[in-house]
Parts: structure tokens; C-alpha cells; sequence
């Protein structure tokens, strides 16, 4: 959670209601886990009728070092929810298609796969394989086509991100049509 899209200082109180309903917590249980577990109040959203359930108020008045605090914990309860419930659902293993040539992207994927496109400096799929392991998941299938050869090298068997790495190919042969996420489903 970054708060990047502050530009200024606020004069007064604001109020986010973030849905906290892909918890699978009541909004009650997710404001005492929270202040339980990192110290950081917000009002249970069923405290203002029956609609707010699902939602939680957070209000921020304070300084940005005080909201930076309270962002980084909420964050690491978030996180620690995803692996709890991951670890519960027994859910460990992944599958990631990474096979896309992004031909809208032609600028960016001439000598790389869309998956491999840059974004604050990471590729996308390492932002989305680092987010995996966060949530639990220990094992990532990683299906790759075009330029397979770049995603293989960089993220070799997984160890440096902590997951277990292994890969299966398309059949590149109709790359010259467009095929869409079906083209995926004739593995080798």
C-alpha cells in the first residue's frame, strides 16, 4: 500500500472506506484483528447500519509519517491474512501464463515477452511471482512461448524468490495469428 498519489498535505480529516470482504472477515473481526495485531484502529463499517458490512472506515488526521505507519501496518496484516488463509485453503501451488507476445506493446516486446516489460524498474511477472510467495504459494508453473528464453534465464528454478520454478511451453508455431489465451492450451 503506497500513498504516492498524495501530492499535498491534507488540511483536516479524510476518510477512506476500503472493502475488506476478500478477507472472509466480518468487518468487526477485521478491525479487532487489526488493532490486536498492529495497534491501528478503524471503525467496523456495520457500525453504520447493516450496509456497511464488507467495509471498514479508516480515518486519517494525522501526520504523513503517522499515515505511513499505519499504511505499513495495515499492509502487514493483509499480508499475514493471505498467507494464513492460503496455509488454511491448502492452496501452495500457482500457474502463471507468460507466454504472451504483446503485439500492442510492439515497442516494448520486440527483444522481450510482454510478461518482461518493466514496471518500477521489475519486470511484471517478478512483481506478480514476488506477490505469489507472499500470499503462501510455495510452487509456480510458468508457461512460457515467446522469447521463452528470457523469463527461463531470469528466474532459473525460483530459489532467489524464494519459490520453486518450473516451466511448460506452447507451441509457438502460430505466433504470426493472434491466438489469445487459448493459444495456451496446447502444451508440450
Amino acid at each position: 500500500m503506497k500513498w504516492a498519489c498524495l501530492a499535498t498535505r491534507p488540511k483536516g480529516a479524510f476518510y477512506v472506506f476500503p472493502c475488506v470482504g476478500a478477507t472472509g472477515l466480518t468487518s468487526r473481526q477485521f478491525s479487532l484483528g487489526l488493532l490486536e495485531s498492529q495497534k491501528v484502529a478503524v471503525v467496523p463499517g456495520d457500525a453504520f447500519g447493516s450496509s456497511g458490512e464488507g467495509f471498514v472506515r479508516c480515518c486519517f488526521a494525522t501526520s504523513f509519517e503517522k499515515l505511513r505507519v499505519a499504511t505499513d501496518r495495515i499492509e502487514a496484516f493483509l499480508r499475514a491474512l493471505l498467507c494464513r488463509n492460503a496455509e488454511m485453503s491448502g492452496v501452495n501451488r500457482a500457474v502463471v501464463l507468460a507466454a504472451g507476445r504483446g503485439k500492442r506493446m510492439r515497442e516494448l516486446t520486440e527483444s522481450v515477452p510482454k510478461p518482461m516489460v518493466r514496471v518500477r524498474g521489475k519486470p511484471v511477472l517478478q512483481i506478480i511471482v514476488e506477490g505469489l510467495g507472499q500470499s503462501g504459494i510455495k510452487e509456480v508453473l510458468i508457461i512460457v512461448g515467446y522469447h521463452k528464453e528470457v523469463v527461463r534465464e531470469y528466474f532459473q528454478d525460483g530459489a532467489r524468490f524464494g519459490i520453486q520454478i518450473r516451466y511448460a511451453e506452447t507451441n509457438c508455431s502460430g505466433w504470426h495469428r493472434p491466438s489469445g489465451q487459448f493459444g495456451a492450451t496446447i502444451l508440450r
